[in-house]
């Protein structure tokens, strides 16, 4: 199964008007080419702009540089205290690499200023992460929906990663921010998952968080023929402002 981004589609539509988008994409180890993917997707299916992605691979994925980034955003949204600013942290790697106790205090730093934190994790027990991260700083926040968190498993499961390809998770991740357009889909082109996404996309040209959020969950729960175990993705928090990722109107 490949679930790279189709590059010869794109949105007509960018990202919505009146925010401003960023992300902040990390992977420590060998599961670059995860990050890459998501670059990918945002940049071709949701229009993000280059110079508001940032990506930390292997040696650049310090501590220091995850930081950097974070003040990097939080400066841009107090600079713009009329623009509505939503940061997207994503991480793929091993759930030991997670950088749980750095990642508390940027994103309680930085949810003063930011509007809405999307934290995505691919990596093993990935919703055990949410104890460590979400405990006493950010509960209350998460709670009123600024921090919303996206985990590619439950506590007890582990996450199927891949060196040569997009791990299960960032595959369907990467197939929803590009509006259910990829390279393949397992389950064919009568894919109820596809198909409700799709018409989402086209019957109002917007891509949602909880679109996303269903696709994922729809196509990780399921057996793909692959013989690497189920997922089932945890979602929590909801976004205060309007949950539209971005516009999309896929070319004719």
């Amino acid at each position: 199964m490949d679930l790279r981004p189709d590059e010869s589609w794109a949105p007509e539509m960018g990202v919505v008007t009146g925010r401003m988008h960023y992300a902040i994409l990390v992977a420590p180890g060998e599961f670059a080419h995860d990050a890459e993917g998501f670059r990918l997707a945002l940049l071709i299916g949701a229009g993000f702009s280059q110079e508001n992605i940032c990506v930390l691979i292997g040696e650049a994925a310090t501590g220091d540089n995850i930081v950097s980034a974070f003040k990097e955003v939080e400066a841009s949204a107090k600079a713009n205290p009329l623009q509505r600013v939503e940061l997207i942290f994503y991480f793929s790697g091993h759930s030991g690499e997670f950088p749980a106790a750095i990642l508390a205090d940027a994103t309680h730093s930085a949810s003063h200023q930011v509007s809405q934190i999307l934290i995505i994790k691919d990596c093993c027990h990935a919703e055990a992460m949410d104890l460590t991260l979400q405990r006493e700083r950010c509960h209350a926040r998460q709670h009123h929906g600024r921090i919303i968190q996206w985990s590619a498993c439950s506590s007890e499961q582990t996450a199927t990663g891949f060196t040569h390809r997009l791990s299960r998770f960032t595959g369907y991740l990467v197939a929803a921010f590009m509006g259910g357009k990829s390279n393949e889909c397992p389950f064919g082109s009568a894919c109820e998952g596809c198909r409700r996404l799709a018409y989402n996309a086209s019957f109002d040209h917007t891509i949602s968080t909880y679109d996303v959020e269903a696709y994922i969950a729809y196509h990780c729960s399921r057996d793909d023929g692959s013989g690497q175990p189920m997922q089932t993705p945890v979602f929590t928090g909801r976004d205060t402002g309007p949950s539209t990722i971005a516009l999309f109107r896929p070319a004719t």
